[in-house]
């Protein structure tokens, strides 16, 4: 049986290519990409202008589901889209939220099962991905906690949130006095600051994985 047709709008976004929503989680995105080129690709066929829309309906979804797949492209391609306007999944964030309060509930290994399934789910966004470093920070697991800030400060070097996580870990501020320290805006600012720069020079001098074994080395 021969495949559909599918015609292009030219102009048309990512999302809309793959009949999925802005918010639609990574798993979403794959199935509907695979359900896309059963239904509309078949570059075996024996007509060849089959063979030619199929291979022009490929490249377009694939492009698509390359983009969307990729957390540091998704990142890009939302943020020129949609700027600030950006909604979140419901069910990812039912799934963050229950992470937060095994984090509140000192639950280690729940929390990170939580927030590597936020993860999982919508790569693209630092949040979950910094407090994922912390609930591996504070199961001891630092070596993956520094992954993953590693990965937020990537997708979005001007997260604060991640930079004030890093210059915790830097400066060794324990919970108790990190809360008063980083209250003062003077000492939140400058620490931020240095931690920030150590960050960037020691990538654009030693490269990514130098400076993981340097940020790993010093909160050790």
């Amino acid at each position: 049986m021969s495949v559909k047709t599918k015609n292009f709008v030219a102009g048309t976004g990512y999302y809309e290519v793959l009949e999925v929503s802005s918010v639609a989680t990574t798993n979403e995105i794959q199935r509907s990409f695979e359900r896309l080129c059963e239904e509309y690709v078949d570059i075996k066929d024996e007509d060849p202008q089959v063979r030619k829309s199929s291979a022009e309906t490929l490249y377009i979804l694939t492009k698509a589901y390359e983009t969307l797949t990729d957390p540091f492209q998704r990142m890009n391609y939302d943020d020129r889209k949609y700027g600030s306007k950006q909604n979140n999944n419901n069910e990812v964030e039912t799934i963050f939220r229950e992470g937060m309060k095994a984090s509140k509930a000192s639950n280690n290994d729940t929390a990170i099962r939580f927030f590597k399934e936020s993860v999982e789910l919508f790569p693209h966004r630092p949040i979950y991905r910094v407090n994922l470093a912390i609930a591996y920070f504070e199961a001891n697991n630092k070596e993956e906690a520094v992954k993953e800030l590693r990965m937020a400060l990537m997708l979005d070097p001007t997260n604060e949130f991640a930079q004030e996580v890093v210059a915790k870990l830097l400066f060794n501020v324990s919970d108790k006095k990190g809360i008063g320290f980083f209250i003062n805006k003077a000492n939140r600012q400058l620490v931020m600051a240095v931690a920030g720069m150590i960050v960037l020079v020691g990538t654009l001098y030693f490269g990514v994985p130098q400076i993981k074994k340097l940020l790993i080395s010093i909160v050790l």
